[in-house]
């Protein structure tokens, strides 16, 4: 898909009123003080931990952007494109990753749902189809997000409590609502209802979509390992697996439980890590992971990661380099290719 072809296709998509609104100004600050104001009455409230509540308030998010995956499989050309809005440190990303983390574990006891693929077949493999009675169909939604009903999805939504059996004194720490109007609404499901409500309202008005991460374990763990390089790593819940330390945090669910990513070890970064994987730049500013170090690339800034003192041996090829993303060894696969990465040509001469 050519760049023209692909800049209609995004056009086309926004100009569809039914499903987007041109803003006249960026909502975000407006947005931000909302959260803001509620995330404060629940820390005031003890509804959520000072953990929780400084996690939820975003101060330095970026605006969502948007792009589209082009539908090759459809056969078409120019194809068409599949909207997309990423929401990656935006305001809501952290409200989403809180609501997800309760709501989850109720969504997978409804009746309707279905994981991926994998579990859809696992469902069907031992039912018998009839080829003339049976027809299997599969639906698509068109802008699923911007398509829910938001007051009927808040009305419609029943949240049980999923509290310890065991305390009795705390019934639920959950919000229950019965189809008749009766019920309670409890501290914490008052919060996650709020939130759901608001983050809602900014998708309506944004089409942002959160990345759904965790939120801190409530007991410390000992992650410490070795990887298969000796290098300090994280050991996930399964006590088998080692990540290695760039593993953690880096917006992709490593561990099969996802404790990689939880605000427990990401909500502060990088004080929030278990110790033994950050490296600590000369330059007291910056800093970055264990296995990053003697990399060949410039990771802290001012190259205290591939010092001699970190990396007294070069696998590479030796030089005062020209990038700043270099420090003075590169990779023998950069000698000979016709691109300067040393000063004095030695790459393209001598390596």
């Amino acid at each position: 898909m050519n760049k023209s072809d692909y800049d209609t296709e995004c056009r086309r998509l926004l100009s569809d009123t039914r499903n987007y609104k041109k803003l006249q100004r960026d909502p975000s600050k407006d947005l931000q003080k909302k959260i803001m104001e509620l995330v404060q009455e629940a820390s005031d409230a003890e509804y959520i931990s000072k953990q929780e509540a400084e996690y939820l308030n975003t101060r330095d998010a970026k605006v969502p952007y948007f792009y589209i995956m082009p539908k090759v499989h459809k056969g078409v050309t120019p194809p068409p494109g599949r909207p997309i809005v990423s929401g990656i440190k935006s305001l809501l990303e952290p409200l989403s990753r809180f609501c997800d983390h309760y709501l989850n574990p109720l969504v997978q006891k409804t009746r309707s749902y279905i994981q991926d693929t994998k579990h859809l077949l696992n469902i069907i493999k031992d039912i018998s189809f009839d080829s003339e009675k049976h027809l299997l169909v599969g639906l698509d939604v068109e802008s699923l997000y911007m398509s829910l009903p938001q007051d009927a999805t808040l009305k419609d939504t029943d949240v049980y409590s999923i509290a310890s059996a065991g305390s009795d004194s705390q019934r639920s720490l959950y919000s229950y609502h019965r189809k008749d109007g009766e019920g309670c609404t409890c501290r914490r499901g008052f919060l996650i209802t709020a939130i759901a409500l608001l983050v809602l309202l900014a998708v309506a008005a944004v089409v942002t979509v959160g990345i759904i991460f965790g939120v801190p374990a409530k007991h410390a763990v000992n992650r410490q390992c070795k990887t298969a390089s000796n290098r300090s790593g994280f050991l996930c819940n399964d006590r088998t697996t080692c990540l290695s330390a760039a593993s953690v945090c880096n917006r992709k669910l490593d561990c099969s439980s996802g404790e990689d990513e939880s605000i427990e070890y990401c909500g502060k970064l990088p004080s929030s890590l278990p110790n033994g994987l950050v490296f600590s730049c000369a330059n007291k500013r910056s800093w970055t992971y264990v296995d990053k170090v003697c990399d060949t690339r410039n990771d802290c800034g001012d190259c205290s990661d591939e010092s001699d003192l970190q990396c007294p041996s070069c696998s590479g090829w030796r030089c005062n380099t020209v990038f700043f993303a270099d420090c003075d060894c590169i990779p023998k696969t950069r000698c000979g290719d016709n691109i300067q990465d040393c000063t004095d040509w030695s790459d393209e001469v001598t390596c």
